[in-house]
């Protein structure tokens, strides 16, 4: 399959994979940073590494199992998805207990269950102390992940109870490089569409891919921080 991460996000997968190495994988992360730089499809992605039944270099997904193919058209048990009903509105705390009954359900010696909360910060008292239960009795092989771009507004005692990932707004030469090369023939384009997106990625929602999708159209660009996160 084609290279799925996006070149900022190297680092944290490289030390994920560390860890994954040495059996210390943790049993929540937090990813945080800007909104726009793909911090969700690094946690799908990562979810998918975890289920492939036959992941490549570095541990990318293969792309073509049966693992990998109800990951990609988002229909995988084990990856659940856990976000607001409605974009602004709060994650109800029904929705996090039925994660947490579901955390607390056994799984295959080789499999994992993946639960991504998005945003985290959406999450009310309410449902960020259901949670704790689930934090504070983590079930094996069992992966929460947490995505916030406004990590202060998170309960402490949620925050350290997650390995935090932290992702930054590229330079600009790197996103400069990566964005010619999405956009193929019209790769001049770049510095211009840096410009409108105020030279980042982590501005104004999906910031930069927004204005190469308007740009170019959808089918010159590949838009992987298609979300706001």
């Amino acid at each position: 399959m084609a290279e799925p991460l996006l070149p900022w996000q190297q680092t944290q997968w490289q030390r994920l994979n560390i860890a994954r190495e040495h059996g210390r994988l943790p049993h929540a992360l937090l990813l945080t940073g800007p909104a726009g730089l793909g911090k969700f499809e690094f946690a799908r992605l990562l979810g998918n590494s975890l289920l492939c039944e036959a992941p490549g270099v570095h541990n990318i997904p293969c792309g073509i199992c049966k693992q990998c193919r109800l990951a990609m058209a988002d229909g995988h048990p084990d990856i659940t998805d856990i976000s607001p009903q409605e974009a602004g509105k709060v994650i109800k705390v029904d929705a996090i207990r039925e994660l947490v009954n579901q955390g607390m359900m056994s799984v295959a010696e080789t499999r994992y269950r993946v639960f991504i909360i998005n945003p985290a910060e959406a999450m009310g008292v309410a449902a960020a102390n259901a949670l704790l239960k689930t934090l504070e009795e983590p079930v094996a092989r069992t992966l929460l992940i947490l995505i916030s771009a406004s990590p202060g507004r998170l309960l402490a005692t949620i925050k350290s109870r997650c390995q935090q990932l932290a992702f930054a707004v590229p330079a600009a030469a790197l996103a400069h490089a990566w964005l010619s090369q999405q956009l193929g023939e019209q790769g001049e384009k770049a510095a211009d569409l840096l410009q409108l997106a105020s030279g980042c990625l982590g501005r104004g929602g999906t910031g930069l891919c927004r204005v190469a999708c308007w740009r170019t159209g959808p089918k010159r660009f590949s838009d992987p921080t298609s979300s706001a996160n």
